[in-house]
């Protein structure tokens, strides 16, 4: 094999790379999208990351979505605040990557 083939290879290995972190890379984005309460609500009961204003401040947290509102661990129905937007809780990190890469020692 000449070096212009060789060559070759690697470029076609690394724009085949190239293109799967480009994938990867639309999905996380897409995985991390706020959405305005305004435009859309979730779809299923579960948690969520949201943007919320009460009083005079903003701020972010968790809260759960059953399909009739959102309730919040910390606070009374009287004086919930108000969401604003909203986003999906992010899958957990794997084994491997939660460990900081180090296999388990058994």
């Amino acid at each position: 094999m000449t070096v212009s083939d060789e060559l070759e290879q690697l470029r076609a290995i690394l724009i085949d790379r190239i293109a799967k972190l480009e994938r990867q890379n639309a999905q996380l984005r897409a995985a991390l999208e706020w959405f305005s309460v305004d435009d859309e609500l979730p779809d299923r009961n579960d948690y969520y990351i949201i943007c919320w204003k009460f009083e005079d401040t903003i701020e972010t947290g968790e809260a759960w979505w059953d399909n009739r509102g959102w309730t919040f661990p910390n606070y009374v129905d009287e004086d919930s605040p108000t969401v604003l937007y909203w986003m999906k809780m992010p899958e957990p990190p794997d084994k491997a990557l939660a460990s900081g890469g180090m296999e388990d020692k058994e």
